[in-house]
């Protein structure tokens, strides 16, 4: 299994810090997709999105089962894997940004995880909780307990 990689893990020693051994990679590309910052981490962490005409270089290396755990623990929930054919033919995962949402279970309404949003994603969750409280105080809501969020 093969890794392209365009960031912090094309240094050795950062490969190396993370998985515990030495992977040596090569030089690729990745046609049509564009470097930009992370929407929520925006100072600190780089992403790739798709984008014609654009490139973005990075590494190649090998990978295992072991090395992918060590990896998404690495990357955190905010990147996710995708598989993609470099320029030079080769099959590989790739971690892009993970943009994801929170759904209420009781009212099926959507809170989306942004940098604009990243400091007031717990206070909107908490003003949501208090109005299901209110609509329930006030018989204009039937459903009973306290919302539940799930990933979307």
């Amino acid at each position: 299994m093969k890794l392209f990689t365009y960031g912090s893990l094309m240094d050795n020693n950062r490969r190396f810090e993370v998985l515990g051994r030495n992977i040596e990679g090569k030089k690729d590309i990745l046609d049509n997709w564009k470097l930009t910052k992370h929407s929520v981490f925006y100072d600190s962490y780089p992403a790739i999105i798709p984008q014609n005409g654009e490139f973005v270089k990075g590494i190649v290396f090998d990978v295992n089962n072991n090395d992918l755990i060590k990896l998404d623990r690495y990357e955190t929930i905010l990147y996710k894997k995708i598989k993609v054919l470099t320029k030079n033919n080769i099959e590989c995962l790739v971690y892009i940004e993970n943009q994801f949402k929170l759904k209420c279970d009781l009212c099926q309404m959507e809170f989306k995880l942004t940098k604009e949003g990243q400091a007031d994603l717990g206070n909107s969750l908490k003003r949501h909780n208090e109005w299901h409280m209110k609509a329930r105080i006030q018989k204009r809501n039937t459903t009973q307990g306290t919302p539940k969020y799930n990933r979307v």
